[in-house]
């Protein structure tokens, strides 16, 4: 995906601008990750309807537990790192805004929501629930290595995300923990969690 190159660059410079910080750079940075995000939006427009069957469904355990099942792990790849980049995007834009105050003077939207409006706030919340409900099909023993390995980066964006933002909101409250406490079961801690603290889990 194109955009991942974007993305990554985009990160490269934030980190200079947060040494030399010059509103200049600033704006173009957030414009750089408005760019990605509506890019994002019109991909998932375009190339999700192509499929004439569900790419993914929610799956209810019997004990209530519910997951994201996928046609493939290839799907399950791409969809899940298209949300953290989703993610991304809207998180740093917002994170922008903080840190420049004169950015929050210019008038832009997020498919016609402002950045910090509560229903950008619940698509990324939404999103990091995605991704966590996606982790039993991606961690199951059939998929091995591949798809351990493809999991990481989406767990760490959504875990960061919900250990931030989800305790303030009904849908992200805690039950991630459960999904974190069974990837450490299955022996993938040091794999999928290096650097996420793991002392709530229980």
């Amino acid at each position: 995906m194109s955009n991942a190159a974007m993305i990554s660059a985009t990160f490269e410079d934030l980190d200079k601008a947060k040494i030399d910080p010059q509103n200049g750079d600033a704006l173009d940075l957030m414009s750089r990750f408005l760019q990605a995000a509506d890019q994002l939006a019109q991909w998932e427009r375009t190339e999700f309807p192509v499929y004439h069957s569900p790419l993914w469904w929610p799956v209810t355990t019997a004990g209530g537990e519910t997951y994201l099942w996928f046609q493939d792990l290839a799907v399950a790849n791409c969809t899940t790192y298209f949300w953290a980049f989703r993610i991304i995007c809207l998180t740093n834009i917002r994170q922008l805004r903080i840190e420049f105050p004169s950015l929050l003077l210019l008038d832009i939207d997020i498919d016609g929501k402002s950045p910090e409006s509560i229903e950008v706030t619940q698509e990324i919340i939404q999103l990091s629930n995605q991704i966590i409900q996606s982790m039993e099909f991606l961690t199951q023993e059939e998929m091995g290595v591949y798809g351990v390995a493809s999991a990481a980066l989406p767990l760490q964006i959504a875990f960061g995300v919900l250990s931030d933002m989800g305790s303030d909101s009904e849908a992200g409250s805690k039950p991630y923990l459960k999904t974190i406490k069974k990837i450490i079961d299955k022996g993938y801690k040091e794999c999928l969690l290096y650097g996420i603290p793991t002392e709530e889990v229980k």
